[in-house]
């Protein structure tokens, strides 16, 4: 296979440096290289398939300790991240005099996972709605995320996601935690809130702000907190809309 990664992209490069991160040279050289082959390549994405990419031929264990030895919490780097991301997508918005209307999604995704895996804390057996029928459920291993996304005429970019955990899975968590490393339980409900009250102040006062969700997430919590703030909203499967 040819590799196609020579150079990492300038763009990400100054991200990766914006970043709080205490990295050593060789660490942060592992993570702008794994950044840039799971923007860049397709197909598997296992370390050892992303490091087939790069010229050079770097070492995936190098990397894999990197990460396992990770010096940074994933607020470090999802609140930079969503805070650019949205930056990014109303500056282009105005250069391109779109008109101000933001509509944000929520929605959740499995991440399939091999029915062997039992090293990854997130992964757990979950029902496959995909693939169940009424009294047949099948079961899948995966892991859970809440996810918004943020459009803006052409421009759409997911701003943030978040593992959701069963309370059945933050139990047997838990017994393996210190006092102070336990987990909470939070319902997809809990996280989707948690998300909107983050970008809330980050969008412009003069944009107006429509919710799109599917009915899970038509929870009271949820749309009297957007009705407060003068969001409208548009509920799919029920054809439900509301105005704030």
């Amino acid at each position: 296979m040819l590799k196609s990664i020579a150079e990492v992209s300038p763009e990400l490069l100054n991200f990766i440096e914006i970043l709080p991160l205490s990295l050593s040279k060789p660490q942060k050289q592992h993570v702008t290289q794994v950044a840039d082959a799971l923007i860049t390549t397709e197909g598997s994405k296992t370390l050892s398939a992303l490091y087939r990419s790069i010229v050079g031929d770097p070492c995936p264990k190098s990397a894999a300790d990197t990460f396992r030895e990770a010096p940074w919490t994933a607020a470090d780097i999802r609140v930079p991240l969503r805070a650019h991301l949205v930056e990014l997508i109303f500056n282009l918005a105005e250069e391109m005099g779109l008109e101000k209307q933001v509509f944000l999604s929520l929605d959740d995704s499995t991440t399939d996972k091999d029915k062997h895996s039992e090293r990854l804390q997130l992964v757990d057996w979950m029902i496959d709605l995909n693939r169940s029928f009424p009294r047949k459920p099948v079961f899948t291993k995966g892991t859970v995320y809440v996810l918004l996304r943020i459009t803006i005429g052409p421009l759409s970019f997911t701003i943030d996601l978040a593992p959701y955990l069963r309370a059945k899975t933050v139990r047997r968590l838990n017994r393996k935690r210190a006092t102070g490393e336990r987990l909470t339980f939070r319902s997809k409900i809990d996280i989707a809130r948690e998300m909107l009250e983050v970008i809330a102040p980050l969008i412009p006062p003069d944009y107006k702000v429509t919710l799109l969700c599917d009915s899970w997430y038509a929870a009271a919590a949820i749309l009297k907190w957007c009705r407060a703030r003068d969001w409208h909203g548009v509920v799919h499967e029920i054809g439900m809309s509301f105005a704030g």
